[in-house]
């Protein structure tokens, strides 16, 4: 565990840089090895050699209407700052010749949260994975996050969420389908 060392070091160096006194408060010495644990937890389960494993399922009733899994919570670590990202993620796809169990796209949207992470970039790779999936480019991502970074550092931004989008081939020819999934998006808020 050279690797858990080396990092309680360097989190004890930056902390007595920010002026804090760890000599005297024994309980940093405890809280050291579990950030650095927890930090090796979150940010080495995004190899994908674990993305999730799941069968796509024939079409065979020929679905070809939206399908919406609304609301997956989740938390990320923001990649600039180290701190909490969290939020819903509302995930829309019309099927073609595929379907797939809807779990699967909660643990998709789970798998890309579980490391540092931009949100713009983790609505993009949830869509592109569903595309390359799924088979189909009617593909639309909602994701709703509240950023600590902002929450905790200022005042003003201590309410304030963060929306991104990724709409692809029908969810972005088609207006009215458009209309109809970001209604599904910000009803009930």
């Amino acid at each position: 565990m050279s690797f858990l060392n080396e990092d309680v070091n360097l989190i004890r160096k930056k902390l007595q840089l920010c002026g804090l006194d760890i000599q005297s408060n024994s309980n940093f010495s405890i809280s050291f090895k579990k950030l650095s644990k927890l930090y090796s937890e979150l940010f080495f389960k995004s190899d994908y050699r674990d993305f999730p494993k799941f069968k796509l399922m024939e079409n065979k009733i020929q679905f070809n209407e939206m399908i919406i899994i609304r609301d997956v919570q989740f938390i990320s670590i923001c990649e600039h700052h180290l701190l909490i990202i969290e939020g819903t993620s509302t995930v829309a796809y019309i099927p073609k010749k595929y379907i797939v169990g809807l779990s699967k796209i909660s643990q998709i949207i789970h798998f890309f949260s579980k490391r540092p992470q931009l949100q713009e970039k983790m609505t993009k790779q949830i869509s592109i994975s569903l595309k390359n999936l799924l088979k189909t480019e009617d593909v639309a991502v909602f994701i709703n996050a509240v950023h600590y970074c902002m929450k905790i550092r200022y005042a003003q931004d201590r309410s304030s969420d963060v929306v991104t989008t990724e709409l692809s081939g029908s969810f972005v020819s088609d207006n009215l389908l458009k209309d109809r999934f970001l209604r599904f998006c910000y009803s009930n808020r």
